[in-house]
């Protein structure tokens, strides 16, 4: 195949103006309606009301006995007050038992109230008997009663488009009778890792190659993103190889590449995809680690050209990828949560560049604070298996002081105050 020369240099994009262009391309795409089984995860893509109260009627918070309050007003267990029991009711009754002065009503938790009852007496204020309960406790108009609508009212807004789906929320849906629900599409990526030197995970190692790493972090970044992955292997330092493998990508919303993008005579990612037709958008970012950052647009596919240093591929993945990844899925909150950190150390980056220093961060009773990782290298991957956050060092600044106070973005959960923030 021929590929074109490789360009000149072009001026570093500033980190900010990078997002920018990355985020412009990306609108949602298509809604799907799916099984409410198989919506955790999925990011609403429709306004949810309640079409009715929930809960859809008065029920009881306790087991316990329906009364009318005004009945055992004063009692104690010194002078408890004597009620005849004329029914029962438990959960999925009617709860069309009549509680007449004088008289109680025995009821469980989530059972129906009778409707001339107003107060529920917990059962542990009562001695029941045979026919009759004993009442030492007094209670009070309303009480242990889960008003109808208490949860939501009919018509009342319950969700909105673009929350993604938990636990609760399925739960809320299952409440209201949503077997179904609209949903944006999860979006198809294709990642392809290059280089000669990389073996598959279960080959011998051999005078000058490595393991690739890369296709199993990008894999778990992706799926931990909503992506739904098509693994196109490990492409060589060979423009036809690389070719065939790229254009098995073409179809999916976005393609990811690691390594061969920088600046190397064997770096030969870009100028195949400039020959299959890559409108690049931007090439190099004003960013430590991920400087070598490709991105563009073949068609409607979206491509990610990352480094090939284990680090700076996830970084760049944490940083430009993941946000469009969840934004494609119409998230409205793409972004990780990011805390104000107390360095426990200094920590020092590339005064010209944005740095993401890898950190521990833990909660402490003085607040979040945070230790960088090392060892410090963008190829030393288990630094990621303990960081948790991404401490960022703006640019024009070379080095940030132990007890200053950094944006760190969360990677993972904070260790708490008895764990240890180094690693």
């Amino acid at each position: 195949m021929t590929v074109p020369p490789r360009r000149e240099f072009e001026p570093v994009t500033p980190f900010d103006e990078a997002e920018r262009i990355v985020r412009s391309t990306v609108t949602p795409l298509d809604v799907e309606e799916v099984a409410l089984r198989e919506a955790w995860g999925r990011v609403l893509a429709e306004r949810i009301v309640a079409p009715h109260p929930v809960p859809p009627f008065d029920n009881s918070m306790v087991d316990g006995f329906a009364v009318l309050a005004a009945d055992v007003e004063g009692a104690t267990p010194e002078s408890p007050v004597e009620l005849d029991v004329v029914g029962e009711v438990a959960a999925g009754d009617l709860g069309d038992v009549m509680v007449a002065t004088g008289t109680a009503v025995r009821i469980m938790t989530g059972a129906p109230v009778p409707a001339s009852a107003d107060a529920i007496v917990m059962l542990e204020w009562t001695t029941p008997g045979a026919r009759r309960v004993r009442v030492e406790r007094e209670t009070t108009p309303g009480r242990f009663i889960r008003r109808a609508g208490e949860d939501t009212r009919a018509g009342e807004s319950m969700l909105e488009a673009g929350r993604t789906l938990g636990a609760a929320d399925t739960g809320v849906l299952a409440s209201i009778g949503s077997e179904r629900v609209r949903v944006y599409r999860r979006p198809r990526v294709a990642v392809l890792v290059t280089g000669d030197e990389l073996l598959e995970v279960g080959e011998e190692l051999a005078p000058g190659k490595i393991r690739s790493s890369n296709n199993y972090t990008l894999a778990g970044q992706v799926r931990d993103a909503g992506g739904e992955l098509e693994d196109l292997g490990i492409g060589r330092d060979d423009p036809r190889d690389l070719a065939r493998r790229i254009e098995r990508g073409r179809d999916a919303d976005v393609l990811i590449t690691s390594g061969g993008v920088s600046v190397g005579d064997h770096d030969e990612v870009q100028n195949v995809l400039l020959a299959a037709g890559l409108e690049r958008l931007l090439w190099r970012v004003s960013a430590s680690p991920g400087k070598p950052l490709l991105f563009g647009r073949m068609g409607e596919t979206l491509v990610f050209g990352l480094p090939g240093n284990p680090v700076s591929s996830m970084v760049c993945f944490e940083n430009f990828v993941r946000p469009v990844l969840r934004s494609l899925q119409g998230d409205t909150r793409p972004e990780r949560p990011r805390v104000q950190a107390k360095l426990l150390d200094s920590i020092s980056g590339p005064e010209s560049r944005r740095h993401f220093a890898r950190v521990r961060v833990a909660w402490t009773a003085d607040g979040f604070v945070a230790r960088e990782v090392r060892p410090l290298g963008s190829g030393n991957l288990r630094s990621m298996v303990y960081a948790n956050g991404l401490a960022i060092i703006p640019e024009g600044r070379a080095m940030a002081e132990a007890g200053e106070l950094l944006t760190v973005v969360l990677l993972g959960f904070p260790d708490s105050e008895d764990q240890d923030a180094g690693a």
